[in-house]
């Protein structure tokens, strides 16, 4: 429930429901692993394609619904990263696919991404296929001694907790398993521990109180904000309360919990919850993308009936009935999840293979016709081809560093008519070293992020190496809303090409920005800015001016060549 009000942008921290669940996810397939073991049912392989075919039909049921309706609704950009993410997702590797390509969880276009949320179960899946050998060489080679089995696990625990303190890429701590494995792993000490019956002697009224003291410290963490407590503390503390919870919870649940109407409100909740899980982001992102970017309350509460309907109808009768019915006879059923999953497999290839293009965008100057993937980066990325000292040539020398807002700046000048008279190098900030000192020097103009400026991003050598003679610029922030996906539904209307958007997001720095650099500002914002608060989105040439509202299309820097003031800069 956190989870689908987090991605609902209503509880901020709601995604530390994740590592709730992977704790007590632990604690259950430990505890079946074992109890399998001790009735000398276990297999292996048994217990894979049984969690397996729990969660694969419905993964690719959504995969195949969110191709039929991204296929006529998105545009190509984002209908080639549905493509790879389904073909991920169908193998449970969405979190690896994410890491390489997202790499931030917490970036705006992912609530737009129909299958985000997949990552999940691919650290779920991996965990599957990795835990159950562990505990399986661990019980054989020690008989079965629960006393080796948990320091086994609580050695591998610390490595992968130490794994998630002290490696620095987010994406690597965020989507892989060697920095989640000890979440789901103290889940499964908690069990070892109890079934050992080392925590005997808990009493069920003192423990029915830890139970509810933990639910509310849970609720509390879920709500507190990062001002006052870190973020990976604040899940460390989720982790331990999530232990607490299982450990007494089990202890008091039948005479104290499920006498409860709270408790059996939400048990209703919680047996629809894989369905509500893996449908509620297919009806979010959509949504999104389609009507509104920023759904208001009346918006949210039909978001939410929508997800309630679908994750019934999908409980009853794709899991109970559809599932339930093929689960006896396992090879039909993995038959016809192998037969789906080839075949969206292969349309989600095509569209990646195909740039996303399925028909002809001319406000992109994108056709069927002329089609190879990385169209808008290799326009964007070419400027790293200019990060090389000036000629000698007699023309005005312009220094621009920066990132990508800064490449959009250099892309500008080279289309414009004065192009001819400037001799442009560029720097992206992670390069610049003390070597550039002379190229600055001899810079005539020198163009800087305003951003990194302001938050003291670039060295001192910078601003000393600066001519007296040169003049110094900062380069504004931009952003033409969320996604074009709300103006491209609107295409069949008339007034499509003068549709207008928000640059909310980044409006307290934009006049943070134009104050700190007065007339020595590239201003991105103001010469499009509408009475109403909003900025244009199409050029005067019915055009994007940006394919994924934050950099510039060839069209949106043609369009600012002409009607930014060119001649008063140089």
């Amino acid at each position: 429930m956190v989870v689908v009000l987090y991605h609902m942008g209503i509880l901020e921290y709601g995604y530390l429901g994740v590592d709730l669940f992977l704790v007590i996810n632990g604690y259950l397939i430990t505890k079946s692993i074992l109890k399998s073991m001790n009735t000398k049912r276990y297999s292996y392989f048994d217990f894979l394609i049984k969690r397996i075919v729990r969660l694969w039909p419905l993964v690719l049921l959504a995969a195949t619904v969110s191709l039929i309706v991204g296929y006529f609704n998105m545009l190509p950009d984002d209908l080639e990263n549905l493509g790879e993410s389904v073909v991920a997702s169908n193998f449970f590797a969405n979190n690896i696919l994410s890491s390489i390509t997202a790499k931030n969880y917490w970036d705006t276009s992912q609530a737009y991404k129909p299958l985000m949320h997949t990552w999940y179960l691919g650290i779920i899946v991996q965990f599957y296929v990795v835990y159950p050998i562990i505990i399986a060489i661990t019980c054989k080679a020690t008989k079965k001694s629960l006393k080796a089995l948990f320091f086994v696990i609580t050695g591998l625990t610390i490595l992968s907790l130490g794994c998630y303190l002290f490696i620095e890429s987010t994406e690597v701590r965020f989507y892989y398993l060697p920095c989640r494995f000890y979440e789901m792993s103290i889940g499964g000490l908690v069990y070892i521990a109890e079934s050992a019956g080392w925590i005997e002697g808990r009493r069920k009224k003192t423990s029915a109180l830890i139970t509810w003291l933990s639910l509310l410290f849970l609720v509390g963490f879920f709500v507190v904000d990062e001002e006052f407590i870190t973020s990976d503390l604040k899940l460390l503390i989720v982790v331990g309360l999530s232990c607490i919870l299982l450990l007494f919870s089990t202890k008091c649940q039948n005479e104290v919990l499920e006498n409860n109407y709270i408790y059996r409100a939400f048990a209703v909740i919680g047996i629809g919850s894989y369905s509500i899980f893996i449908w509620h982001q297919v009806v979010l992102a959509f949504y999104r993308y389609i009507y509104n970017a920023s759904p208001n309350f009346s918006e949210n509460i039909l978001c939410l009936l929508i997800i309630a309907v679908i994750s019934t109808f999908s409980y009853f009768v794709i899991e109970r009935k559809f599932t339930g019915f093929l689960q006896k006879r396992r090879t039909m059923l993995f038959s016809f999840c192998i037969i789906l999953c080839l075949a969206i497999s292969f349309c989600g290839l095509g569209l990646y293979i195909n740039a996303g293009v399925v028909r002809d965008v001319p406000e992109l100057n994108i056709y069927t016709d002329n089609v190879h993937r990385g169209m808008h980066s290799e326009y964007n990325d070419r400027v790293y081809d200019m990060d090389v000292p000036f000629d000698n040539a007699d023309t005005i020398k312009v220094l621009v560093i920066g990132n990508s807002f800064a490449r959009d700046w250099v892309n500008i000048l080279l289309e414009s008519e004065i192009s001819d008279m400037l001799d442009i190098s560029y720097i992206y900030p992670l390069n610049l070293s003390e070597d550039d000192v002379d190229r600055i020097a001899q810079a005539d103009y020198v163009f800087v992020l305003a951003e990194g400026v302001i938050t003291n991003e670039f060295p001192d050598y910078l601003y000393t190496s600066i001519s007296d003679n040169a003049k110094f610029y900062g380069i504004g922030t931009k952003q033409y809303g969320t996604t074009n996906g709300n103006l491209y539904s609107k295409r069949n209307q008339e007034n499509y090409y003068t549709l207008t958007v928000s640059y909310s997001t980044v409006a307290d720095e934009y006049e943070m920005e134009k104050e700190y650099f007065n007339e020595f500002y590239i201003d991105f914002i103001s010469p499009i800015l509408h009475e109403d608060g909003t900025i244009s989105a199409f050029t005067d040439d019915n055009k994007y001016i940006s394919q994924d509202c934050r950099h510039l299309t060839q069209s949106g820097a043609q369009f600012y060549s002409r009607i930014l003031d060119l001649e008063s800069i140089f």
